[in-house]
């Protein structure tokens, strides 16, 4: 009776799916520093990342013969495009963010935090983010002095909207979908490298 180890080489794999994959969900970051109402931008990156990262793992489920569970490329593949459809959502978000209107009653929903306003919240004039009410009275009491008749009636005639909120929300995925796939990184390769070796000591 004779045994036979096999074991399979990932080189071919990781030159073949894994980076061009991984660089793949990178492109599908940038459109987190691309402004809110760049539509056409971030709608041709975000569904050209998608097409070509499901093109690819077509090729590659076409290269791997059939089998009735969940492979190591699947879960890979799975994730990945998890990612790139993430940002897709992300950018619909930001945009309509983006262009709601503010009703002259309503409230602001939440405050943001410093790291995420920036200097947007000096540069579109919208309160309630990350300052206190003594700050933004004074602010309010300040711009209603400086301002002229005229530069009023033109900011009643073009309402504010959460432009604000939009860009935050874009600040913050840039460190959070990044940080998400560095994590998800970390299990997968430990597990699937380990299972393999458990499984060839098995078998040997």
């Amino acid at each position: 009776m004779v045994h036979f180890s096999l074991r399979r080489q990932n080189g071919y794999h990781v030159l073949q799916t894994y980076v061009p994959t991984i660089l793949i969900v990178s492109i599908s970051w940038v459109s987190f520093w691309l402004d809110p109402n760049a539509v056409p931008g971030r709608v041709s990156l975000g569904v050209t990342t998608l097409l070509t990262l499901t093109t690819l793992a077509s090729g590659i489920r076409a290269q791997l013969p059939p089998v009735s569970y969940v492979k190591a490329i699947d879960v890979w593949i799975g994730m990945c495009m998890i990612m790139v459809f993430g940002a897709l959502l992300e950018f619909t978000l930001a945009n309509w963010l983006a262009n709601k209107k503010i009703s002259e009653n309503g409230q602001t929903i939440f405050r943001i935090p410093k790291a995420l306003a920036g200097s947007d919240a000096e540069e579109v004039g919208v309160h309630g983010v990350g300052l206190d009410e003594d700050e933004e009275e004074k602010e309010e009491k300040d711009e209603q002095e400086k301002q002229p008749e005229d530069v009023e009636d033109a900011a009643g005639k073009s309402p504010k909207t959460y432009m604000d909120y939009a860009r935050a929300l874009d600040r913050l995925c840039r460190g959070l979908f990044p940080f998400s796939f560095l994590v998800f990184n970390i299990v997968y390769w430990p597990y699937y490298l380990i299972q393999q070796h458990r499984t060839l000591s098995i078998h040997g």
